[in-house]
């Protein structure tokens, strides 16, 4: 014997064709006593395994002790331990056909040992050959022969003839047996039948999920395609707005418009605080005459080589005072060294207000925590009355 071949057709526990199943051929080893691997190959189309085995021990008389197995921890699962044999003289090639075997997954159990010398051998049975299924016309003709047998015993009681009684008796009893049988693949079927309308029903619930969601993410795609088509026309129509010199007095007096209306808003919250004095430094494009210009956009200066400056106008805004110094102005007190309470009484009383801030001064800090440290205004500036003074606390 120098080849082994075999066979198989590897099912799922529901009868399905099991694809890509590794399933291992192995032999009894004697001298080792232990199960040795031969071949191994995964189940293709319609579950149909085949593999091969050529290193083999010569002078063999007997065909040898095969099985096959898929990978279980501790031990391998065995899926099946007997098969059709068929030998070749001529070529030496054993064939062996295991059939269909029907993989039981987690239905699996242990083989119960008969005599204890076997107790500490792991052998998991791990599948089953398929059992023959019963055909309509089988069933059809077993009804056919149930009328008969009951019609016969019906004879056999009336003439006392005890023997045709008892053959019938027996008939019935077989076919109730196969009518039990189909009762219970009739029962596996229709669980299994339930099973697939569940799956199928959670299918089409993902499908659903999933067309609302693309549903959703195409309205989200109009939305940002219309919303990109109005930035691109408003920024069409700033471009040539940008493009368009405007007077360099007319910039300026924009300009100072919105410091005004800011300084104005500051004065009515009270901050105690305005702008002065601002600078511009206008770049862009300039009139031959210096008296109009087009501002550069950050698209203009991101475009400059290194080095390169566009033209421009520098100006400088004094925007006026909304509340100028009268007699009405008070003087800020010195409150360094003072508590919080304190210099917020004294403040109160020269008929300003406290703004203040904490610093800390380390763990080990050479002034007292919680002493004024600092203020601004400093302490003899003459500032309106209802002013906010900063004063700077020291804490740990």
């Amino acid at each position: 014997m120098k080849v082994i071949e075999a066979f198989a057709r590897i099912l799922s526990d529901e009868g399905a064709d099991a694809v890509g199943v590794t399933v291992n051929l192995e032999v009894y080893v004697l001298s080792s006593r232990r199960w040795v691997r031969l071949a191994s190959a995964k189940s293709a189309a319609k579950g149909i395994w085949q593999a091969k085995a050529t290193r083999l021990r010569s002078g063999a008389f007997y065909a040898p002790m095969l099985r096959l197995t898929e990978a279980g921890n501790p031990a391998p699962r065995v899926l099946a331990q007997s098969g059709k044999l068929s030998y070749n003289a001529t070529s030496q090639v054993l064939s062996v056909d295991f059939g269909q075997v029907e993989r039981l997954a987690e239905t699996a159990y242990p083989l119960s040992a008969s005599n204890s010398r076997f107790s500490r051998i792991q052998h998991t049975v791990a599948g089953q050959a398929k059992r023959a299924e019963v055909s309509s016309a089988t069933l059809m003709r077993n009804i056919a022969l149930a009328s008969n047998i009951n019609l016969s015993r019906t004879t056999a009681a009336s003439t006392g003839n005890a023997t045709v009684a008892t053959g019938n008796t027996t008939l019935l009893d077989t076919y109730n047996a196969e009518v039990l049988k189909l009762r219970s693949n009739e029962a596996k079927l229709q669980s299994q039948l339930s099973q697939k309308d569940q799956l199928l029903a959670t299918r089409q619930q993902d499908l659903s999920k999933a067309s609302s969601r693309i549903a959703e993410l195409e309205s989200t795609l109009a939305k940002s395609l219309a919303n990109e088509a109005k930035l691109k026309e408003e920024n069409a129509s700033f471009s040539a707005a940008a493009s368009h010199k405007a007077p360099i007095q007319d910039i300026a007096a924009n300009i100072g418009a919105e410091v005004d209306a800011a300084n104005r808003r500051l004065h009515d919250a009270q901050h105690g605080y305005r702008f002065g004095k601002i600078e511009l430094d206008l770049r862009g494009s300039v009139s031959d005459d210096g008296q109009s210009m087009a501002l550069a956009s950050l698209v203009d200066l991101s475009r400059l080589s290194a080095g390169v400056a566009l033209p421009g106008v520098k100006l400088e805004l004094l925007p006026k005072r909304e509340r100028p110094i009268t007699s009405d102005n008070v003087k800020v007190p010195d409150v360094s060294g003072l508590t919080e309470t304190a210099v917020r009484r004294l403040l109160q009383a020269a008929g300003l207000r406290l703004e203040p801030v904490s610093k800390s001064l380390g763990p080990k800090p050479k002034i007292p925590v919680g002493q004024a440290i600092q203020q601004s205004p400093k302490a003899g500036a003459e500032i309106a009355r209802g002013e906010r003074v900063l004063v700077v606390f020291a804490t740990p």
